[in-house]
């Protein structure tokens, strides 16, 4: 590794619709970090540089629901340094990415809906909830 450079890299695919809860067990299944990790940092990590997030957790880590980072850490495929893994620095590359792929794309649509980030955050966190399918997913919107 000294001489290649080479560093061990495992691909984690975090699928939509999980909660921190979820998500932190799918990276300790994967042998990344220890259970409860990607949680506990949920409700305890600073990531104020994320201006976007609300300003307070709703619950308590023993609540499956509740971290304010609910609904904002973006569903991908994340190649992670097993060696180099921190719960924080994964949880900031994952809300990287939600401003990346969402707020700076739709900023101008998300103005013009008259509504807030955190209200549409939370209704599309609803219709994952309450739909699989995509072809229920524009309907249940639409209602």
């Amino acid at each position: 590794m000294l001489e290649d450079g080479r560093i061990t890299v495992s691909r984690v695919t975090i699928p939509e619709g999980l909660t921190v809860a979820q998500i932190d067990a799918l990276m300790a299944g994967k042998g990344l970090g220890k259970p409860g990790d990607i949680l506990h940092c949920a409700f305890t990590c600073d990531f104020t540089t994320f201006e976007f997030l609300p300003s307070k957790n709703a619950g308590t880590e023993a609540e499956e629901y509740g971290s304010k980072l609910e609904g904002y850490l973006f569903p991908e495929t994340y190649d992670i340094s097993s060696v180099e893994y921190v719960p924080k620095f994964f949880l900031e590359q994952m809300l990287g990415e939600f401003r990346r792929r969402v707020i700076t794309t739709y900023q101008t649509d998300i103005q013009k809906s008259g509504r807030t980030l955190a209200d549409i955050v939370i209704m599309a966190s609803l219709i994952e909830e309450e739909t699989r399918k995509d072809s229920e997913r524009a309907v249940v919107s639409g209602i």
